[in-house]
């Protein structure tokens, strides 16, 4: 008699799964889910076979074309669970582990493909079951059950394999396979996590490999910010006095629920950030060991802690939230597992963790409390004019030096004479001016427009503002057009020209571009590819405004407000 597995559920349910909408990275995390629970419900009887050193190994492959391979060596599908596997919200014997709800499979290959294959051999089988499922025949014909064979492999080792096929090309084509890695290694780091003091606390388990797509996933730790409290640190307060804290929070407690008084388990840690990166700030929510919400690029940002987005809160501050069940309560996410059902629990917990940031204690420090966030928001590189100006004797030299290459210097001011005002008017032209003479104090440069042979001199000088807010660079254009005739003190470079217009640029060193961002002040390349912005956003303005550009000062009020947003360490 042909063998028989239960795949009942409605045809109109099933076309729901195939439109719901979904995450590449939680769509493979579904097949995972599986593998891992199968190795941890299995784990001792795996190693009794394979030995001690037994390691669960995930292989996700694609083709680059029309199938996707999910491969494991875990325990494989016993008979109880093969029957209910194919059904959609079947719960499982074990519903403990991460294959909780009996939808993951199903819900993942239906969404992902329309034909796959489902081969598994149990740890204590000498054959492989094989079943065969076509999302369309399903559909069309109002399927309840699929048959499957068993086929005597006594040879092969114990394990799942998932192939699937025709798969649905606007889900995965481009196929984004950097960044879906990377969101699983975020998703399953307490998996792939390596030893360490502070964070393998949080490891579920050692000996799991995830190779994704030809690359075996690791989870890079970002660490945590080393140094004084910044109020010590601006004021240099000697280490003896206020030593360096590494700035980092761990919380263990049980939360009871407003509504209906269940409890669960909240832990984790907050810290700051080392140095900001884009990516790494930002709080992942876990359940049962693995995120639920916040993996990768796609951090969770809670207002009560991050602030908005332009605050170095926001910018520094990252973290873990794990939610767990107790004797007294259960955290239940979405059956994707991708969100939590009870949102407002959980907003709840963490508003809560801000009181606790404001009085923190370290093991450095232990007499003292400190305010983490603060220290998060206030914390920067000191502002030391003597270093500033050590930087502008250097870019000075730097400048001199390029001066003095007189082929590079022809080749500049012709492409700038080729500059006119209708090329202007057409299309937007990025400069690079390097002219300069006097620094530290000022810089002056000069320009000539080819269509007016009128000839620009620059003079750039730097300053320090109190105000946090105030712009980084002004230009103040002299009304009154010069001769040389009747300057004989200005030296005239164009023996065209004889006519010039003084132009005065200021630098405001204390813009938050700089106070935000050390290596701005302090490495001399970088700050001179932002002196050099600023030249070049100048001559671009006058000319403009020469060629007939209405407004042209709001491009420069639009980049004073913005700069510090798009550039940072």
């Amino acid at each position: 008699m042909d063998k028989k597995i239960s795949i009942q559920f409605k045809s109109t349910a099933y076309r729901m799964l195939k439109k719901m909408p979904g995450k590449l990275w939680f769509i493979f995390g579904e097949f995972i889910d599986n593998s891992i629970s199968s190795y941890l419900q299995n784990r001792d009887e795996l190693q009794r076979l394979n030995g001690k050193d037994f390691k669960l190994r995930i292989e996700l492959s694609y083709d680059n074309d029309d199938e996707i391979r999910i491969t494991d060596n875990a325990a494989g599908i016993d008979y109880n669970n093969w029957m209910r596997a194919l059904q959609p919200g079947d719960i499982p014997e074990d519903d403990t582990g991460l294959n909780e709800f009996g939808m993951g499979m199903k819900y993942s290959a239906v969404w992902l493909s329309n034909h796959w294959t489902l081969k598994s051999k149990f740890i204590n089988d000498s054959f492989q079951r094989v079943v065969h499922f076509d999302f369309h025949e399903v559909v069309t014909n109002g399927l309840e059950d699929l048959p499957y064979e068993e086929v005597n492999m006594p040879e092969i080792n114990h394990g799942t394999q998932l192939i699937l096929t025709d798969l649905e090309s606007g889900k995965i084509k481009p196929f984004p396979r950097v960044r879906t890695q990377k969101h699983i290694s975020s998703i399953y780091r307490n998996f792939l996590r390596k030893d360490d003091s502070f964070i393998s606390k949080y490891k579920v388990d050692s000996n799991i490999e995830i190779i994704a797509f030809g690359e075996k996933l690791t989870y890079k730790e970002p660490g945590f910010l080393k140094t004084q409290w910044y109020k010590d640190r601006h004021e240099l307060v000697p280490l003896d006095l206020s030593p360096e804290i590494e700035w980092k929070f761990e919380f263990d407690k049980i939360i009871s629920n407003p509504k209906d008084n269940e409890k669960i388990r909240f832990s984790g840690f907050i810290g700051i950030l080392p140095e900001i990166k884009q990516g790494n700030n930002g709080f992942s929510y876990f359940r049962r060991g693995r995120v639920v919400e916040g993996s990768g690029d796609e951090k969770i940002f809670p207002s009560i802690l991050s602030t908005n987005p332009s605050s170095f809160k926001y910018k520094r501050l990252y973290g873990e939230f794990h939610f767990d069940d107790t004797d007294e309560g259960k955290v239940e996410s979405t059956f994707n597992k991708n969100a939590f059902q009870d949102k407002e629990f959980i907003d709840y917990c963490i508003r809560g963790l801000a009181l606790d940031l404001r009085k923190v204690s370290f093991t450095e420090v232990p007499n003292k409390t400190y305010n983490l966030l603060q220290q998060a928001a206030e914390h920067r590189s000191n502002f030391d004019p003597q270093a500033a100006k050590k930087t502008i004797n250097k870019y000075a030299e730097k400048e001199r030096k390029f001066k003095e290459n007189k082929e590079r210097q022809e080749a500049i001011n012709k492409q700038l004479q080729n500059i006119t005002g209708d090329l202007i008017k057409k299309k937007e032209i990025g400069l690079s001016i390097i002219n300069a003479k006097e620094i530290p104090n000022q810089v002056n440069f000069k320009q000539r427009n080819p269509d007016t042979d009128l000839e620009y001199h620059f003079n750039l000088s730097y300053w320090e503002s109190i105000d946090p807010d105030e712009k980084l660079y002004s230009i103040e254009v002299a009304i009154e057009i010069k001769d040389f005739n009747k300057n004989p003190e200005v030296e005239k470079k164009f023996n065209s020209s004889t006519k010039f217009q003084e132009i005065k640029i200021s630098v405001n060193l204390k813009h938050k571009l700089f106070m935000n961002n050390e290596s701005f002040r302090s490495d001399t390349q970088l700050f001179g590819i932002i002196i050099n912005t600023i030249k070049c956003l100048a001559y671009s303005e006058v000319m403009g405004r020469d060629a007939g550009a209405r407004d042209i000062h709001y491009l420069r009020n639009t980049f004073n407000r913005s700069i510090d947003s798009f550039l940072h360490e």
